[in-house]
């Protein structure tokens, strides 16, 4: 469902309602979807830095992934918007395992 705000502004209530949309062009409905994802990995990376989560994690981590299908769905026309949450997820636990100094010498 999608609603308009007193400026004007469209409010949407999933990412489907974007794409379901005809009031906003592609380039748009990807800004919109971008900028919503990058509030909820904001939110999920404080929660990993000892914020409390509020009850909000497993919530925005199914919020995160329909964005993320929403996304793909538009790119099929418009090229990559960079790695999944679960892909950086990956990355991340990947990082913390591998000594920041290099590999071990051999000895």
């Amino acid at each position: 469902m999608q609603r308009q705000t007193a400026d004007g502004g469209l409010v949407f209530d999933t990412p489907e309602d974007v794409l379901r949309t005809e009031l906003i062009d592609r380039r748009e409905k990807i800004n919109r979807l971008e900028v919503w994802r990058d509030r909820v990995l904001h939110r999920l990376d404080s929660t990993n830095e000892g914020m409390p989560p509020n009850g909000t994690t497993d919530h925005d981590v199914r919020l995160l992934e329909a964005i993320e299908a929403a996304l793909s769905a538009l790119d099929d026309r418009s090229g990559p918007h960079g790695p999944t949450w679960r892909e950086r997820q990956r990355a991340a636990e990947t990082a913390s395992t591998v000594p920041r100094d290099g590999p071990c010498p051999r000895g």
